[in-house]
């Protein structure tokens, strides 16, 4: 690391790099992920009936919808 020239403050030092055994909170910082808890297989939903189709097509929209005035 190079020298700013500057002198520190009193009752610091200088910083070199990340020290793992600093805790961040009450608890510590983890190096590891936390263990997730196994999840219960449960069985697949079973299929429904298919609906009937619609007896009238969905309503269709004039080919030209844009906004009055623009270009």
């Amino acid at each position: 690391m190079a020298d700013s020239g500057r002198t520190p403050s009193r009752g610091t030092r200088r910083a070199v790099g990340l020290t793992p055994t600093t805790p961040f909170s009450d608890a510590g910082m983890r190096t590891e992920p936390p263990v997730s808890e196994p999840i219960e297989i449960s069985l697949v939903p079973s299929a429904t009936e298919t609906p009937a189709p619609e007896d009238e097509p969905p309503a269709t929209r004039p080919a030209s919808v844009a906004l009055p005035g623009v270009p």
